[in-house]
């Protein structure tokens, strides 16, 4: 049995040596590589986004509506920053999409590889107003500032309280900001308990458990670099493009400067201490960041809560790893595809026994484990079922078969994701 998990291996790694790799064009002088699976893989059926909530069944009038904060994740970028083209909705407008449905829409900008505390921080001032303040504690423990001049707004929503509550929609990492800010909020951190002020917080293709991609990411970040140069790319120009985008890390010393290039910005970034600290995206992404924020960060009663999940990804019926769609954006390849040693594994076959990481977690959207996404673990997961939702529980709505991580926000997708939206925000207008 050995010899023959090694004969498959070799052969896997033969094939996956040799397999026909077509380049995928990006920008001017990159290139990005879209493998094939070296062995046959298991077919999926495409989940339509229609049918997962009744059209129109939840709509309410305007004037009862509950406004819509949409939270970024890894790598997100403001409305300000995209040349035209949105995180949320690509070359569609999701904001507008749910502004035309009645409901008051707004896109939120936190650091797009700050920490979940960080990111909830600067969510707080955005909706209410403020300068942001991450707090005495915080910011000595981890090294950086707890004020930053120039990330003061003007709020979104000033009204902003229990009987003015928000509904909480985050992508990614987007989803854990929100969650975090709901417990801030339970907490006291900005001044008093403040239960309530989040009526619901859905979470899309979050890290909810973490994700193995973490283990990889900073050997990634090159690829990743490639994700923000194609969103620049797709916006219609990447020099434009890389002269607005902001990591916003100014809480770590790092302000770019007049007329600083991308390259020597994205350096200094990618050099800085803020990586080898627990206040950053990679640890607070990975399977001991999530556990770490699980141990403080839980389900309000005061909440509704729900979660959509993803898959992009086929069953090898040799191996069992888990293959990217063909469909699946290049630049998530490199992070999602599965390799043998010598080559490093990506998350569609990486292991690690001591985190309890094994095949269940090799299913993915190209960044983050399909099985990760569902709810935080230990915390009971409710069939969704809309004549019975009750607050301080959490619902798994559906999987979203053949959709990647950047799929789901309509960013370079051929399906319409506008239907996802708009049913699941006229769901939560239905909310008692």
């Amino acid at each position: 049995m050995h010899r023959f998990t090694l004969l498959v291996g070799l052969a896997l790694l033969a094939a996956s040596c040799s397999t026909r790799v077509p380049e995928v064009a990006i920008s001017s002088g990159q290139t990005l590589q879209t493998p094939t699976p070296p062995e046959p893989v298991a077919p999926m059926e495409i989940t339509p986004l229609d049918h997962l909530l009744p059209e129109g069944q939840w709509q309410k009038q305007a004037a009862s509506t509950v406004p819509v904060v949409l939270v970024h994740g890894l790598f997100g970028f403001g409305r300000d920053e995209g040349l035209g083209f949105h995180y949320w909705g690509g070359f569609t407008d999701l904001q507008d999409v749910l502004r035309k449905q009645g409901v008051p829409t707004y896109t939120a900008s936190m650091g797009p590889v700050s920490s979940n505390w960080d990111r909830a921080v600067e969510l707080y001032y955005q909706i209410k107003g403020g300068c942001a303040d991450y707090g005495e504690d915080h910011a000595r423990t981890h090294g950086h500032a707890r004020f930053v001049t120039g990330k003061c707004y003007s709020g979104f929503y000033p009204q902003w309280d229990a009987q003015h509550p928000v509904h909480l929609i985050g992508h990614s990492m987007g989803g854990t900001t929100a969650l975090t800010l709901v417990q801030m909020l339970e907490q006291g951190f900005f001044g008093g308990a403040r239960p309530g002020w989040v009526k619901s917080a859905t979470t899309i293709a979050s890290p909810n458990n973490g994700s193995s991609a973490a283990h990889v990411l900073l050997g990634f970040l090159p690829k990743l670099k490639e994700m923000v140069l194609a969103i620049g790319a797709l916006a219609g120009s990447v020099d434009a493009f890389k002269t607005l985008y902001d990591f916003d890390l100014e809480q770590w010393g790092i302000r770019r400067q007049p007329g600083e290039s991308f390259e020597s910005y994205w350096n200094r970034v990618t050099g800085s201490k803020a990586w080898s600290s627990n206040d950053i995206s990679s640890h607070d992404l990975s399977p001991e960041g999530a556990a770490a924020m699980r141990s403080w960060v839980k389900v309000s009663p005061g909440t509704y809560y729900f979660s959509y999940s993803a898959n992009a990804t086929s069953k090898g019926l040799i191996s069992g790893w888990a293959y990217p769609k063909v469909t699946m954006n290049p630049v998530l390849m490199p992070v999602a595809y599965p390799h043998v040693w010598p080559l490093k594994p990506g998350v569609g076959n990486y292991t690690h026994a001591s985190l309890g990481i094994d095949k269940n977690w090799w299913p993915n959207d190209g960044l983050v484990n399909t099985i990760n996404m569902d709810a935080p673990e230990g915390t009971p997961t409710f069939a969704f079922d809309a004549a019975h939702l009750q607050k301080g529980r959490w619902y798994h709505v559906g999987l979203l078969n053949g959709y990647d991580h950047i799929d789901v926000i309509g960013i370079t997708t051929f399906r319409d994701v506008r239907p996802l939206y708009v049913n699941h925000v006229g769901m939560l207008q239905g909310l008692p």
